[in-house]
């Protein structure tokens, strides 16, 4: 029981002193993002279907959770222990699969946002905390180093930067979409 509170305490105390500032400048950017679409009305509400989509913080939460979800099913567990082939701790078919579910995840959540932008920003802050939160208590468990510690840093600035490119994309073809409808196209 206390190994089990020495790890949950440990991936804590590394999330207070890493994730601050990749975290902290993702919930900044969203933050001030969603203040200018609000202010300039750029929110989904044209079509009436308002009550449907999801805000920021509600599709973060959603995105929280598909980031457990992901990294649960893809790799919270290793081809060794199946039997089967692997040339590291991840068969390549393994990482190739949850980078399809990590960009799934986030288009599709990004497409359910109020806010064109930042929502796909607070996706992105989401899953990406979720993801790496899950990944911390894998590497933490199996890491009497503390070198898990920098690759959580590798992990949560490789997924902002990559999914931040997916959910500013899809929010760019929704914008593109707005102003096409606007325009009676």
């Amino acid at each position: 029981m206390s190994s089990v509170i020495n790890l949950v305490l440990g991936v804590l105390l590394v999330y207070v002193i890493v994730g601050p500032l990749p975290l902290g400048l993702q919930l900044l950017a969203t933050w001030l993002v969603q203040r200018r679409e609000q202010k300039n009305g750029q929110d989904v509400v044209a079509n009436g279907d308002w009550w449907k989509l999801l805000g920021t913080v509600r599709a973060g939460v959603w995105a929280f959770l598909a980031g457990l979800v992901v990294w649960v099913l893809f790799l919270s567990w290793t081809p060794d222990q199946l039997g089967l082939p692997m040339g590291g701790p991840y068969a390549d078919w393994q990482v190739v699969a949850c980078g399809v579910g990590a960009v799934c995840a986030v288009v599709m959540l990004s497409l359910r946002t109020r806010w064109l932008f930042a929502g796909a920003l607070g996706v992105v802050l989401g899953f990406t905390a979720g993801f790496s939160l899950a990944w911390s208590f894998w590497a933490a468990a199996g890491d009497s180093s503390g070198l898990w510690a920098a690759g959580l840093v590798f992990l949560l600035v490789g997924c902002l930067i990559g999914l931040n490119f997916v959910g500013l994309m899809v929010a760019s073809a929704r914008a593109e979409r707005a102003r096409d409808q606007q325009a009676g196209r």
